[in-house]
């Protein structure tokens, strides 16, 4: 459960350091600000350990100091491309897990999530747009990309969130739930997550409370396969989990 520190201005700052070469080469030149898209590439595939990515034909080389986008973890890179784009995410070996064509806009916001089984390995595109309320309670959505899971609902501390309740496992025609944010029912305060199914059994908790702040704008996701179950390393490396990250 980890933060994106402001995430546009995080891949500003990005994209600077990509920049700077091109700017020192032309010191007496006034530079004008480059627009730019900013992407969160999330990896919730359960069945490859990790995955690489291209973008419009350039792959991405570094995944939070690794190789690799690990099962579970995620990025947030700025682009300068925009229009219809090819994403392509691949296994470790280069085979192709999925392939699809994103539009991005001038100074957009977006979410990818890589998902699915081995059948059908799957991707949506959120746009992430900023809430129209003007409280300071914490802003929340939840995206469902569980395997096998059904109709979930999301509590918080015990509270079932009735707005973000009864959702399947997400398509791209599923997205105007998925992207939109809502006003936390509670204050921000430190709360336990919960993921039950539509006969309300419980699926996946975290084990802590998890710390909501104000202000903030938090993703929820659900990831992992229901039915693996069993105690094997394997096992339990696909089985449902929650992972959360925050502007």
């Amino acid at each position: 459960m980890k933060k994106l520190v402001n995430l546009r201005n995080a891949c500003a700052v990005a994209l600077s350091v990509v920049l700077f070469g091109s700017c020192m080469k032309n010191d007496n030149i006034p530079q004008e600000p480059q627009p730019y898209a900013s992407i969160v590439f999330f990896n919730a595939y359960p069945y490859s350990t990790g995955v690489t990515l291209s973008l419009d034909g350039q792959t991405i080389q570094q995944y939070n100091n690794r190789n690799s986008l690990i099962y579970g973890d995620y990025i947030g890179l700025p682009t300068t491309k925009f229009g219809d784009q090819k994403l392509v995410y691949l296994a470790a070996n280069n085979t192709i897990l999925n392939e699809s064509t994103i539009k991005l806009e001038e100074n957009g916001t977006y979410s990818s999530f890589l998902y699915g089984n081995e059948e059908a390995k799957k991707t949506i595109l959120l746009r992430d747009s900023a809430s129209t309320s003007t409280d300071s309670r914490p802003k929340i959505r939840f995206v469902n990309l569980g395997e096998n899971v059904g109709n979930v609902d999301l509590f918080l501390a015990g509270e079932r969130v009735n707005e973000l309740s009864n959702r399947a496992t997400e398509t791209q025609q599923s997205t105007s739930l998925a992207q939109r944010f809502i006003s936390s029912p509670r204050e921000a305060s430190g709360a336990q997550i919960v993921i039950k199914d539509s006969e309300g059994v419980e699926i996946v908790k975290t084990q802590d409370p998890y710390n909501f702040a104000s202000n903030r704008y938090y993703t929820i996701v659900l990831h992992g396969d229901k039915l693996s179950t069993g105690d094997s390393t394997e096992a339990k490396a696909r089985a449902p989990k929650i992972t959360v990250y925050f502007y």
